[in-house]
């Protein structure tokens, strides 16, 4: 059987590296193998396809990240740095694999026949586009398979492949013509899919035509329909495909995609980029199932559930029957648990379901048993044995060193005793210490110690120093019903296990807390999630986050809507010169209103870029005794510093601010009207 799958990428430079890491034999078509990115470049440079953009973090099912003022989060390097993609399509990944009974993986000359089949299938499929043809080895199967990295862009027109070119049934279609062409026979039951997959093909288009209504269209929009009903086309499975030849297809192609995805996370590791999102594979869980059931330290259902975690695997009872669901790596570094369609039962004998054998659950509970009879043998073997000679010479070790630390016990005792009765008599002798010190009494000798006796005493016994245990969050125990909300509560756990009990108080701490939580994406309804499993002091700080960030799109979206009232205002405003109707007060209030919303929003982007939080009332003061400042200096002639500003405010009223106003525009209008008189006497 001869598979073929194919994949875009933003990023051709890492798909020809991999397709020429372990590679037996390799070519290329309209350029050369060690020159073929350089190629690649020269072609989108000429063509100016070559632009490039922020990448966006994903979640497992592919949506965009956001902040808390909902602009997407971009993905940054172990450095920090953000990471660019393409803004195009650079290059398509096809993967042909050949299956054991068709091309020996050990025979070179079956290399060169991949080879050659490859090369025709690139060049019957994008003719004239940049092609490198890898063949190799080494993937988990073992079979013979190509890397056929097409370069998207064309050298010489400059339009990029049409995504409709390597749709699967095409693909399929094209596969086995060029196979058929070569005398390479497929396998019937895959030739007799890809027939009928292009019978429904030409029937769709037959359909398209005859329909009235595609007579009135264009020949472009027409075309478009006659696309779009053969990519509806699905190789479905005939009726003489029996249904282990249909899971092991799916089987394979699911591992297809396992590899493809593996070969970029191993790529991201070594630039140092955060790693796609593990793919699940039956394949791949299988062969951690093995692997864990292997283990010879479990010796119950407990113990294996808790050992196979080690090999990213899950191993549950489920009454008569055992499911394995496989643990996937996030982009993060942490294991998400496995969801439900991650998971796989093992299977009841005769029903054909589930894994099969090797998994069913008398396969689980006969490992079990294995390894508590090996764990048994060890015990009874010891009390059975005689002590050898060595072990014989080793207690008779311990005897005499017992022996010599019990001599060495009564020296030191005779030494104490000497030097007991040495300070008795100096004391005797020597007048009081001018110190008043009282005697320590010894616990095994009721003699009063003197003074100098007490260098002799050893310090009183200390407790023990009880060990430290590192803080473990409450909320990694919370229950996650998607693998987005089980990263953001493990990247919330982290967090609060961070910043507990030492909330930031310099600039650099303020700065590095904001920049964690906008990555993990602490909103209002993730707060509310754990409330009551987070510590107050953090939670607290958090919540006052969340307000700021809703009191800014609240701003913002108030400016947004003076910002459409004011053309109308402006063109009021210019109908009435005179002011009989008030539109040019009206304007200028909302001009006034307009700036204030927008500093509004500029002094809440800056304090929370600088990690400061308040609360709504206070934010919203703060600004409002500023502007205040600001216009009061203005009737007086100067402009104040921001260190000024708020005092200035504080000494007046709302409606002292406006009778300031009033005055202020009459001065204007007064000066205005000197103005005009100057100029009529000129005249």
């Amino acid at each position: 059987m001869v598979n073929v799958s194919s994949q875009s990428t933003y990023t051709s430079g890492r798909a020809q590296n991999y397709a020429k890491k372990d590679a037996v034999a390799i070519s290329a078509l309209n350029a050369s193998v060690p020159l073929f990115e350089k190629r690649l470049q020269e072609i989108r440079v000429r063509h100016g396809k070559d632009g490039m953009r922020p990448r966006a973090l994903t979640d497992s099912e592919g949506n965009f990240l956001r902040d808390a003022s909902g602009t997407p989060v971009p993905a940054r390097d172990a450095n920090g740095r953000p990471i660019y993609q393409s803004t195009h399509v650079q290059a398509y990944c096809l993967i042909q694999s050949f299956g054991h009974d068709e091309l020996d993986p050990h025979d070179p000359e079956s290399w060169t026949i991949a080879q050659e089949l490859g090369r025709t299938l690139a060049e019957e499929r994008f003719p004239g586009h940049p092609a490198l043809i890898a063949t190799e080895i080494n993937g988990r199967s073992g079979c013979v398979h190509n890397h056929i990295v097409v370069g998207a862009v064309h050298p010489k027109t400059g339009k990029s492949i049409d995504s409709n070119v390597v749709t699967h049934s095409r693909l399929a279609i094209a596969h086995d013509r060029v196979l058929a062409a070569n005398g390479f026979t497929q396998r019937a039951d895959m030739a007799l899919k890809s027939q009928n997959a292009e019978q429904a093909m030409a029937a769709a288009r037959a359909a398209v035509l005859a329909d009235p209504a595609s007579a009135a269209l264009s020949p472009s929009h027409r075309q478009r329909r006659i696309t779009a009903a053969e990519n509806a086309v699905r190789l479905h499975r005939d009726t003489s495909t029996s249904a282990a030849q249909a899971r092991e297809s799916r089987r394979l192609r699911e591992f297809d995609r396992y590899q493809f995805t593996e070969r970029d996370r191993l790529i991201a590791a070594d630039l140092g980029m955060a790693p796609p999102a593990e793919r699940f594979s039956e394949v791949e869980l299988e062969a951690r199932v093995k692997e864990a059931l292997s283990d010879p330290r479990f010796q119950s259902w407990d113990d294996l559930s808790a050992i196979a975690r080690e090999y990213r695997v899950t191993i549950a009872a489920r009454g008569q029957d055992v499911s394995f669901g496989m643990m996937l790596l996030q982009p993060d570094g942490t294991l998400a648990e496995p969801a439900r369609a991650h998971v796989r039962r093992g299977g009841r004998p005769g029903t054909n379901k589930g894994l099969g054998d090797g998994f069913r659950r008398g396969d689980v509970e006969a490992a079990i048993k294995r390894n508590v009879r090996a764990h048994e043998q060890p015990q009874q073997r010891p009390v059975e044995q005689q002590p050898s000679a060595m072990h014989l010479e080793h207690l008779r070790r311990i005897d005499e060193l017992a022996a010599q630390r019990r001599a060495h016990t009564v020296e030191l005792q005779a030494a104490s005793e000497a030097a007991w009765a040495s300070a008795i008599g100096q004391s005797q002798q020597a007048p009081e210490p001018t110190q008043k010190l009282e005697p320590v009494q010894a616990p095994h000798d009721p003699r009063p110690l003197p003074y100098k006796r007490r260098r002799f005493v050893a310090p009183a016994p200390t407790a023990p120093a009880v060990p430290t245990v590192a803080f473990r969050s409450e909320v990694r125990d919370l229950p996650a019903t998607t693998d987005t909300l089980r990263r953001r509560l493990n990247g919330l756990a982290e967090f609060e296990e961070r910043w507990r009990e030492q909330l930031p108080d310099t600039p650099e701490e303020r700065i590095a807390f904001e920049q964690q939580a906008t990555e993990i994406g602490i909103g209002p309804k993730l707060l509310e999630y754990v409330n009551g499993h987070l510590d107050p002091e953090l939670q607290a700080r958090l919540t006052q986050r969340a307000e700021q960030a809703v009191e800014r799109q609240r701003a913002f979206e108030r400016a947004q809507r003076l910002k459409d009232k004011m053309p109308a205002l402006e063109r009021d405003a210019k109908a009435d010169p005179l002011g009989i109707r008030g539109d040019a007060d009206k304007c200028r209030e909302a001009r006034r209103e307009l700036s204030f919303e927008t500093g509004y929003v500029e002094r809440i982007d800056a304090n929370r870029a600088a990690g400061i939080y308040t609360s709504r009332g206070q934010e919203r003061t703060a600004h409002l005794r500023q502007k205040n400042a600001q216009r009061v200096a203005q009737l007086d002639g100067y402009e104040p510093s921001r260190e000024t500003s708020e005092p200035a405010a504080t000494s007046r009223t709302a409606a002292q601010q406006r009778l300031l106003d009033k005055q202020m525009r009459q001065r204007r209008d007064n000066q205005k009207a000197t103005e005009t008189e100057s100029q009529g006497m000129e005249m």
